[in-house]
Order: structure tokens, then sequence, then C-alpha cells
């Protein structure tokens, strides 16, 4: 993972943290637990991003698909609440999201958040 760049190791600390969330609930960690729900909030948004990106990766040419998924994740981790999300990556200038792309995901994860949650 490191061989490729920094951002790859992000993303794979970022996919970690997410899957320690999932075993944790799994366990029972959360059982009567209300807070279960902001974890689960969490995995939803994340999810969404990652089908975001995934459909932003098939229009773009020459740019590694981990600059995508990441620059999602981080620049809307503040204001999506994710805590699994690494703050800041190296190459967020070559992932092709712009700030448009940006504020049509963060509009997308709430509205399905609002009509699927």
């Amino acid at each position: 993972a490191t061989e490729s760049c920094e951002d790859r190791v992000a993303l794979t600390w970022n996919n970690l943290r997410k899957t320690l969330l999932v075993h944790q609930a799994s366990e029972g960690l959360f059982d009567n637990d209300t807070a279960l729900c902001s974890p689960g909030r969490e995995m939803f948004r994340l999810e969404i991003l990652e089908d975001i990106a995934r459909d932003k990766v098939r229009t773009l040419h020459f740019v590694d698909e981990i600059e995508v998924y990441l620059a999602f994740q981080t620049m809307l981790a503040e204001k999506l609440q994710l805590s699994t999300a690494v703050k800041e990556m190296r190459f967020y200038g070559v992932s092709g999201v712009t700030a448009n792309d940006l504020r049509t995901a963060e509009a997308m994860v709430r509205s399905r958040e609002e009509n699927e949650f």
C-alpha cells in the first residue's frame, strides 16, 4: 500500500476504521446504546460517498481512483461528521473532484439519508 502514495495509505486507514466500527457493532459493543445511531448514520453516508466516487471514477481518465474516493471522504468529513475519515489528503488537486462535485455529493447524501435512513 505504501508503494503507490500517501493517499492510498490514508484511504486504507479510513477503511480499517470503518471495518473496526462495523465489527464492534456486530460484537454487541453498541447493544442497548442509543449512540449506535451515529455510527450507523456514518456508515450509511460513507456507502453513498463510495457510490458517488465510483461513478465519478468512470468519468475520468488517467486519475488514480484512490484520489477520488479519498477526496469525497476527506473534503466532506467535517460537513458529514465522518469520524472514520482522515482530515487531510496530499493529492486532492489531482483527484478530478471539483467543488461542485462536493456540493452535489453532500446534497445527495443528505437527501438519501432523509429518505432512506
